[in-house]
């Protein structure tokens, strides 16, 4: 199994484990979330929704899925800060958020070296 695609899977299993957590944080409501049923399905919609978009692209090894993704990631980095400094109660779901974001944008970022490096050699 070559690098790239180690990187890839890496990239994959963490857009997928933020999305868990999402849904997990934010679908049950307890005891983490003090949101009501309405203002729960809205932060789903606008949080958990983007985690969609870049799948097919990055399981399809596309160049430009894995730049923007890689910018995608730091709005799941952004909320996990807010969120476990903001909210005692769900601080260990924000600081796991936190860890896959920045490991989403690590490898993502390594994904397109090592797709760069294998376009430049013969």
């Amino acid at each position: 199994m070559s690098l790239q695609t180690v990187y890839k899977y890496v990239s994959l299993i963490c857009v997928i484990g933020i999305g868990i957590i999402l849904l997990y944080w934010y679908g049950s409501g307890q005891p983490y979330s003090t949101l009501e049923i309405k203002e729960r399905i809205m932060v789903l919609i606008f949080l958990a929704l983007p985690l969609w978009f870049p799948l097919q692209g990055m399981i399809q090894n596309k160049l430009y899925t894995f730049k923007w993704s890689s910018l995608l990631c730091c709005l799941y980095f952004t909320h996990g800060v807010m969120e476990a400094w903001a909210n005692p109660a769900a601080r260990s779901l924000a600081l796991s958020e936190l860890t896959l974001s920045i490991i989403w944008f690590i490898f993502a970022i390594a994904w397109i070296k090592e797709y760069r490096k294998s376009l430049l050699s013969p």
